[in-house]
């Protein structure tokens, strides 16, 4: 048995990275707007696909979204063990690659933010402004979407009739969270490699990371709301950054 644990240990302990920021992966954050942590992994996302492109653009997917719950933990400033990227992605799910209609890619990001409660997306590729005191089903405005078929990445109004190639979780593509207009309304669905697995190969190149907020994801919110918010998500009274 000891020698069983000490190995475990040893594939724990294993440094595959590091961080120079705090990536905070709170409720109190991701479920609410932009966290760093979720643009480290959707990024990783994109950058999983852009290796095994199929034709000249320079990326297979040009968008890449994760629902909030499926980041489970925070990670501090200093090396990135396997360990940390485990407690932060424990379920060993598959980024999968679907299609979606504008329409459609539209109707999952309403429904991120029709409640508080809701399974907020953290996004790479996309550009949003959020009014969570906006009417049910229309809080989403000012979409626009990075393309894949360009020369130079840039962002272009969202289009409801054109299909985009999207990297998801393998849970939301199969419906988890509610995302059921995913699986029912997806194209086409190729499955992908394994989270962790994405993550490590992204960090081994681009490490040591310093993700900072670049405003995709902006967020307006009355006080009324931020107070609901504050009561759903209580802000931890420490945090060891």
């Amino acid at each position: 048995m000891e020698p069983w644990r000490k190995e475990v240990h040893k594939i724990g302990d294993r440094v595959i990275g590091e961080t120079l920021v705090f990536l905070d992966g709170t409720q109190w954050v991701c479920r609410i707007g932009e966290c760093a942590i979720g643009k480290l992994i959707t990024d990783a996302m994109i950058y999983d696909y852009m290796k095994r492109r199929t034709d000249n653009n320079w990326t297979e997917a040009a968008v890449a979204l994760i629902n909030a719950g499926g980041i489970r933990a925070s990670i501090v400033r200093g090396n990135l063990t396997y360990a940390k990227l485990l407690d932060t992605l424990p379920f060993s799910e598959t980024y999968d690659l679907v299609e979606l209609s504008g329409k459609h890619l539209l109707q999952a990001m309403e429904f991120s933010v029709a409640s508080l409660k809701s399974p907020f997306l953290q996004y790479s590729g996309i550009k949003a402004t959020i009014d969570l005191d906006g009417p049910k089903y229309h809080r989403v405005s000012n979409v626009s979407v990075r393309c894949a078929d360009c020369v130079v990445p840039h962002y272009r109004p969202l289009e409801r009739n054109q299909f985009y190639k999207v990297v998801l979780p393998s849970f939301a593509c199969e419906g988890g969270d509610g995302y059921k207009m995913i699986k029912k309304n997806a194209r086409r669905h190729v499955k992908g490699r394994v989270d962790t697995d994405v993550l490590q190969d992204y960090l081994s190149v681009f490490s040591p990371v310093f993700i900072e907020s670049e405003g995709n994801i902006i967020v307006h919110a009355s006080r009324k709301i931020v107070d609901e918010i504050k009561t759903l998500y209580p802000k931890p009274a420490t945090e060891s950054i």
